[in-house]
């Protein structure tokens, strides 16, 4: 029997300031600790404060059947454990962890979001399908405000990324 490959949540790392939904906000934090100052040495008349985000919530029925697509093929690095590359418009570096890696191999336009998981679920057998489905469609949610995929509506014919 295959040993089953290890599963760790997938994640991006680059040098922006980019994170997921779900992470603190870094920019709200230091608005309001200026506001703070400035409101402390009467420059401002009241303290600003930006209230925190709130959580996302995604309809996964609203992803099921979207098939994403890895865009700007040529800027991707695949050196068989992880993926990496230089965004084409920032030209910042981004690192992809070996779990993202694979699921981001699965992003070439021919599957979708469904299908997709019923790969993943091969792969960590012993993962709960929950976890892999929130950990997933998170994930690529990110790279698509990262401007790296795209969900497209239908199956991309013959279409290699």
């Amino acid at each position: 029997m295959p040993q089953e490959i290890e599963y760790d949540q997938p994640t991006v790392a680059t040098f922006s300031p980019l994170r997921s939904k779900d992470a603190e906000d870094p920019y709200r934090d230091l608005i309001n600790n200026i506001g703070s100052i400035l409101s402390e040495r009467k420059l401002i008349k009241s303290e600003v404060v930006l209230p925190k985000k709130e959580k996302l919530r995604v309809n996964y029925a609203d992803y099921a059947f979207a098939y994403p697509i890895r865009l700007h093929p040529s800027c991707w690095v695949d050196d068989g454990d992880h993926l990496a590359g230089v965004h084409p418009k920032s030209s910042l570096p981004f690192f992809i962890n070996s779990s993202g890696s694979i699921i981001c191999r699965l992003c070439t336009g021919k599957k979708s979001i469904e299908e997709i998981l019923n790969e993943l679920k091969n792969i960590w057998i012993s993962v709960d399908n929950d976890v892999l489905l929130r950990d997933g469609l998170s994930f690529l949610m990110l790279l698509e405000e990262m401007n790296l995929i795209e969900f497209v509506g239908r199956k991309i014919e013959g279409t290699a990324h």
